[in-house]
């Protein structure tokens, strides 16, 4: 009898048992190629129910959700420095009104006093004194001059 078939499928058989089994798709390549993790996504929710412990499946859909953490995080801090920004804008136009309500609040203040030191003038003088600087000018509210009545 000849034994080459048998010692030939025998020492296939071997060799296939002794083979390396193929390692699953890890975590990181799917993190790293965003084709093959959809691909995988697609593949695994086909049939869940068979393919829920698969070791590949397992690492996709934890890939998924480590992408998507990473997407949210990403997305949070950039909604956290737009809100600043306008928070910063918002409070700068408040600065630029309360300025603005300031001065008028100056000028009519400067405008009632004027108004007030006229009457204590005669006429002729009134035309020479100077008038209270107005704030619309470059003086700050400390070097303004308010006119000195003089005597007669």
């Amino acid at each position: 009898m000849d034994y080459r078939p048998i010692i030939v499928a025998s020492s296939l058989l071997l060799i296939a048992a002794c083979a390396k089994e193929q390692q699953p798709t890890s975590v990181t390549f799917f993190m790293e190629n965003p084709i093959a993790l959809e691909a995988a996504v697609v593949r695994c929710n086909a049939d869940r129910e068979s393919n829920r412990y698969e070791p590949e499946c397992v690492n996709a859909r934890e890939a998924a959700l480590l992408t998507d953490a990473i997407e949210t995080r990403a997305r949070k801090k950039q909604l956290e420095e737009e809100s600043e920004r306008k928070l910063r804008d918002l409070r700068a136009s408040h600065d630029a009104l309360d300025l603005a309500r300031l001065r008028l609040q100056e000028e009519e203040r400067l405008r009632k006093e004027n108004e007030y030191l006229s009457q204590f003038q005669d006429p002729a003088a009134s035309a020479k004194q100077p008038t209270v600087a107005s704030p619309a000018t470059d003086i700050a509210p400390s070097e303004k001059t308010v006119p000195v009545q003089q005597a007669n």
